[in-house]
């Protein structure tokens, strides 16, 4: 009997640990780790197909900041260290940490697990097959462990000696170090995560000045000569250069103005920078600024506000393109006019970002606008009203006037940014111009 109670035990260690592995995936997914994002992808598709990327992307996926992922990677290693020590302690306290602790918390998280699985199916309307991983694994644990159950009077008794108290205790620090061993990793992930964004932008500090002297002196140009085969021999002194050429050419060009009536912000309204993005919901690269952005506006202490406006890579609605490099990024457009009419932009521009849908369709855009919580009825109006084409069609012409040609373009006061890897000094540089303190 007790060989049989320890492989009970260690088939439900195996168990909670594989759910603690998924929990893991589902973190570093969470945080945009390559590794997590791919091996998701792999087993879940992506685009229309993947149930994984609405569920993560969700307002469900984390509780006060906190992904859920890490809450059930702390769950399920604390429980398969629990295991462990039940494995070593004599039969009756083993039974008693079980039947008193174990099986009770594999009930607690399979509630927990019910509810979350309701809000795949009733409320994100998209399934996560890591998630219900986790869930079936759970489930099976508390089957091995079935036979351990017992009367919980008697089972306190057992926990009563100096033995089933070292346990306990024991127990409780295991758990408090996982708990904080997680929530550590959860920060680690985030500011990689950061990084990753920060990298997009390129980083703060001041540029290098030009050369001085007299263009009419050979010598200034031997100079110059010597500078410039310096740089070619060096990549990072080569980036450098390009950066402080485009700075100089950013800082030389005139501000345009840009209409903004109407078009929603995030950031403070009177921030000194004003950043506007022209933009395709399917371009990559744009999705990969988005996302940059969103985490950068609320760490820039109310000194950049970001606006977005269309400019869809579709001829169906952009006449100045050859050919069409994104086909029904027209429709998504409309529906991000749609959002704006009902106050919920950027919730259905993160939406239309993680869609990630090649060629939507209008069930396509209808689907996002649900998941953005828009009223269907009246979103479903808009897209066939010409008066949302109408602004659309206003937003691709202004950036056709102003030269645009391509997405991502930004435009910084009111200039254009070649480079947005020279986001953060251009950024940092306006903000001194208007007499304000350094960027953070």
């Amino acid at each position: 009997m007790d060989t049989k109670a320890r492989v009970r035990i260690v088939l439900a260690m195996v168990l909670c640990l594989a759910a603690a592995m998924f929990s893991g995936i589902l973190l570093g997914r969470h945080h945009g780790e390559p590794w997590a994002v791919s091996t998701v992808m792999e087993q879940c598709g992506d685009g229309k197909s993947s149930g994984c990327e609405d569920v993560a992307q969700s307002d469900w996926a984390s509780f006060s900041g906190m992904p859920l992922a890490a809450l059930g990677l702390a769950f399920y290693t604390s429980l398969t260290l629990f295991g462990c020590l039940a494995l070593f302690a004599s039969a009756g306290v083993r039974k008693a940490l079980i039947g008193f602790l174990f099986i009770p918390g594999l009930i607690l998280g399979l509630a927990f697990d019910l509810f979350l699985l309701m809000l795949q199916a009733f409320v994100i309307h998209a399934w996560c097959p890591f998630c219900i991983a986790t869930y079936v694994l759970g489930l099976a644990a508390l089957l091995v462990l079935l036979p351990f159950r017992g009367g919980l009077r008697r089972m306190r008794a057992e926990l009563s000696p100096p033995e089933g108290k070292l346990a306990l205790a024991g127990w409780a620090l295991t758990t408090a170090a996982v708990v904080l061993a997680v929530f550590a990793l959860n920060a680690i992930l985030a500011g990689r995560a950061d990084a990753r964004a920060g990298g997009l932008l390129g980083a703060a500090g001041p540029m290098e000045d030009a050369e001085d002297g007299d263009p009419n002196d050979p010598a200034y140009w031997q100079k110059r000569a010597r500078r410039l085969e310096a740089i070619l021999d060096d990549p990072s002194r080569t980036e450098a250069y390009w950066s402080e050429k485009a700075m100089r050419e950013f800082d030389e060009a005139k501000a345009v103005a840009i209409d903004l009536k109407g078009i929603p912000g995030m950031g403070d309204e009177g921030a000194p920078v004003t950043v506007v993005e022209y933009s395709d919901f399917l371009c990559v690269y744009c999705r990969q600024l988005a996302t940059a952005l969103s985490r950068y506006v609320p760490e820039s202490e109310g000194k950049v506000r970001v606006y977005f406006k269309n400019y869809p890579l579709d001829r169906e609605c952009n006449p100045a393109l050859s050919r069409s490099a994104h086909p029904g990024a027209c429709g998504l457009a409309v529906g991000g006019v749609c959002a704006r009419r009902q106050g919920k932009f950027f919730a259905y521009h993160d939406r239309a970002f993680e869609a990630g849908i090649a060629d939507p369709q209008l069930d396509d855009v209808m689907k996002i606008g649900r998941k953005a919580g828009l009223d269907a009825g009246a979103f479903e109006r808009c897209l066939r009203d010409p008066g949302a084409r109408a602004e659309l069609d206003a937003e691709v012409a202004e950036a056709n006037r102003l030269g645009v040609d391509s997405t991502p373009s930004v435009y910084v006061n009111g200039k254009p940014l070649e480079r947005i890897n020279d986001f953060l000094k251009v950024v940092d540089r306006e903000v001194r111009k208007k007499g304000f303190a350094p960027m953070p």
